[in-house]
């Protein structure tokens, strides 16, 4: 039981929109920005259960970040203003690409990156 505790601990210390698909969180976004991990159901999973879903966090967690390139490093210290909001060339640039490519897969049904 006392292993199964730990690992319910260390699944805890991450943030509670990881939980939501298992059933072990609560999480509302936005601006509010609030969440909790449910603790009874957890225990009520078996420690393997467990075991593999913090398994499977860790190795997300590990995936290195691919390095900016210089126009992007340049492009991340340019701020934008659209009426009151503020974000860098870079993040809206990377929001152009995140909608076309949502675009492209509705109208085509394909994936546009690798």
């Amino acid at each position: 039981m006392r292993t199964k505790l730990k690992i319910i601990d260390a699944i805890a210390e991450r943030h509670p929109s990881i939980g939501i698909k298992k059933g072990w969180s609560k999480y509302v976004g936005g601006m509010a920005d609030t969440g909790h991990w449910l603790y009874s159901k957890m225990a009520h999973a078996t420690k393997e259960e467990l075991q593999l879903f913090l398994d499977e966090i860790i190795k997300e967690e590990s995936i290195p970040v691919a390095p900016k390139s210089e126009r992007e490093l340049r492009d991340s210290k340019k701020y934008l203003s659209f009426e009151q909001m503020w974000m860098t060339k870079y993040e809206n640039d990377q929001m152009k690409d995140f909608y076309r490519d949502l675009e492209l897969k509705k109208l085509y049904n394909q994936n546009t990156r690798p």
